[in-house]
């Protein structure tokens, strides 16, 4: 009972010191016995504190406005670039399955919380749209539907900026080439799908092969691969004029029951060999049947800046066969545009475009279907390290 009754005490006597009349930062009985030259010398020091002060919370508020600037900046770009691919589809550019029609029929919708019938609504999306579709109740009620198509999987009745999605999530079959129908389905999203009907088709006309589609078709029979026996570890060594990023490749599908590991530290050619040794590397590593689209997951990293390194935020793109692109690795210090290539099967990753060099290859693998892991470790020239990928084709 004492001690809290000391520390309440103690308390109090802080709060009273606290509130206590200050004079340029001088306590009021210290000003009161200071002279004349001192006064003026704690006078200087209180406005010298706070221009610093000053000065450093506008420094914090400009970095601040710079940092959300780029941010817009980029999401401006990014947007425009995506609205660009987005147009190019609707004008026949795209791959056969970029485009579908969905037709919403039957069941009821909620307006206004209430669940009502509606009129049918037919609409087209492209592959990377986001778009709100306006439905009408049959006694003239509207709302808005928000729909995605991110190319492998329809989502209607979406929530926009929400981490928790509760739309309907139809993935991609080979049957919306013919036209499919999806009978009597339900969804938890803001309208609240009752026993709607969903009938989904690709516009175009499907290419003879299987390149030019979204999704190969399944009946497709692609040739087996050879079996050969190879050791789990392969080790390429070539002589070293210049130390190179090391590649370490862990097999991530769940038809082995150990991963194979292959460390590949490559040798930069000399400038009057580089271009045929890359078109010689290139037509080593693309096997036929590669895929002409593929989603690379960026999974973790870190990003040197400065002899320092921070984190890298967790993102995915998608590349299609012939595709050079610039993409925006982010992180909370700064962000770093890396050039990224997909062509004839083979991923180029260059976090410096200027210096051919500094780039990893990755070159297809059948296992990319399921999903191959990649970590790449630092190099010399380069800025990204520790990086943990996941490459999947579509």
């Amino acid at each position: 009972m004492k001690k809290s009754l000391f520390g309440i005490l103690i308390l109090v006597v802080m709060l009273l010191t606290a509130c206590a009349t200050r004079i340029y930062g001088v306590p009021e009985e210290r000003w009161e016995t200071m002279s004349e030259q001192e006064r003026i010398a704690a006078m200087e020091a209180y406005k010298a504190r706070q221009e610093a002060l000053r000065q450093r919370r506008a420094e914090q508020a400009r970095l601040r406005a710079m940092e959300k600037q780029a941010q817009l900046e980029r999401e401006a770009e990014e947007a425009h670039q995506r609205q660009l691919q987005i147009d190019a589809i609707y004008r026949g550019e795209g791959l056969y399955g970029d485009l579908i029609r969905v037709t919403l029929e039957g069941g009821m919708l909620q307006f206004y919380g209430d669940h009502k019938p509606f009129h049918p609504v037919s609409f087209k999306i492209a592959a990377d749209e986001m778009k709100q579709i306006e439905v009408a109740s049959l006694r003239g009620h509207k709302t808005h539907m928000t729909v995605l198509y991110d190319g492998s999987n329809l989502l209607l009745d979406e929530t926009p900026r929400s981490h928790r999605s509760r739309a309907l999530r139809l993935a991609y079959e080979n049957s919306w080439e013919d036209g499919a129908t999806y009978s009597g389905l339900h969804a938890k999203g803001p309208l609240e799908m009752r026993g709607v009907n969903v009938s989904i088709q690709v516009i175009g006309r499907p290419p003879h092969g299987r390149h030019g589609r979204r999704h190969p078709s399944k009946h497709v029979i692609q040739p087996p691969a050879r079996k050969t026996r190879k050791p789990n570890v392969i080790v390429i060594n070539e002589p070293e004029e210049r130390p190179e990023p090391v590649v370490i490749v862990v097999n991530n599908s769940r038809k082995e029951r150990k991963p194979e590991v292959i460390v590949v530290k490559s040798q930069p050619q000399r400038e009057n060999h580089r271009n045929r040794m890359d078109q010689h590397s290139r037509k080593e590593r693309a096997q036929p049947g590669y895929p002409t689209r593929i989603k690379v997951a960026l999974r973790k990293g870190r990003l040197k800046v400065k002899k320092r390194s921070y984190p890298v935020e967790p993102q995915t793109i998608e590349m299609r066969d012939g595709e050079q692109r610039h993409v925006f690795v982010r992180t909370k210090r700064g962000n770093l545009k890396v050039l990224v290539s997909y062509v004839d099967g083979e991923l180029l990753i260059n976090d410096r475009p200027n210096q051919d060099h500094s780039g990893t290859r990755l070159g297809y693998r059948p296992t990319w279907k399921d999903g191959q892991g990649y970590v790449i470790k630092d190099g010399a020239g380069l800025m990204l390290e520790d990086l943990d990928i996941m490459i999947v084709s579509q």
